[in-house]
């Protein structure tokens, strides 16, 4: 009996053994490789129900200790976060960062006219036209929440403790996704809260928001009759003079999201200028 029960004991040691040994040595979770439509989760934005959907290389619900970098990339104009997702995944393994990188593409969803997404709601219908998604206007089925809600939850998220050796954070966005980018850089008010290097990649936007009210005057290569065909040209065009426009001839050169004024709506509709301009200049 007293020899059976010290084989017990030994089994159960062994047994606690194996267990913590497997525990201790489990291999780290691997990045999500396959298909883009296999490696999405929701994102609960505004504290719910309201959702949105992420492209992502590891889960944001699931802790990791190897990330030290995340890459949030956003899409342009068709709004498709699949393909920008896939592309983000082979810089990434081309660079060798696979293993310590996650990488998030959001997803702005848009039922509207040009748009045309399929929404399952709770999903978060953003707005398709005008200052849209691209400059955090309100959602079409949410408007207390907008798109630059939407990617402030990711970083809080990432921020969490869930990669809790996190130390670099970088928002890039190409074409209508680098209008994001410029207007996300300059107006979301986690920047200085998150102790994590934050930085923005601003790639081919189609426009900019100018932090004054001078502008390029209409002459010289600024002038109508030479910008309607510059895009054509391969030449250099330099030929600019800038002052204050004349509002009467353009009344609403300066709204938003262009310039700063107007903003009525959306996620910048309380936020003074001043805190803009400084925020974009650092």
């Amino acid at each position: 009996a007293a020899m059976r029960g010290l084989l017990l004991l030994l089994r159960i040691w062994v047994l606690a053994w194996m267990s913590s040994a497997t525990c201790a040595w489990a291999a780290p979770a691997a990045p999500c490789t396959a298909a883009p439509g296999a490696c999405t989760e929701w994102v609960t934005v505004g504290g719910g129900p309201a959702r949105a959907l992420i492209y992502r290389s590891y889960s944001l619900d699931v802790r990791n200790e190897r990330i030290t970098r995340l890459l949030v990339v956003v899409h342009g104009k068709n709004r498709d976060a699949d393909n920008y997702y896939s592309t983000a995944m082979a810089a990434a393994f081309l660079a060798h960062a696979m293993d310590d990188t996650a990488i998030v593409a959001p997803y702005m969803a848009s039922s509207a006219r040009d748009c045309e997404d399929p929404i399952t709601p709770p999903q978060i219908d953003f707005s398709c036209t005008g200052d849209s998604w691209r400059a955090g206007a309100s959602a079409l089925s949410h408007p207390q929440l907008t798109s630059f809600d939407f990617v402030d939850e990711i970083l809080r998220k990432a921020t969490s403790g869930v990669f809790p050796n996190l130390r670099r954070i970088v928002v890039a966005g190409h074409s209508a996704g680098g209008q994001f980018t410029m207007r996300y850089a300059m107006s979301n008010k986690l920047h200085d809260d998150l102790k994590v290097e934050l930085s923005y990649v601003v790639a081919n936007p189609s426009s900019y928001p100018w932090p004054d009210s001078a502008r390029p005057l209409p002459k010289g290569d600024a002038h109508p009759t030479a910008a309607q065909s510059a895009w054509e040209d391969e030449h250099p065009h330099a030929r600019f003079e800038f002052g204050a426009i004349d509002a009467t001839q353009c009344p609403e050169f300066n709204r938003w999201p262009f310039g700063l004024d107007a903003r009525t709506t959306g996620y910048t509709r309380n936020m003074e200028s001043e805190r803009l301009v400084r925020q974009l200049a650092s």
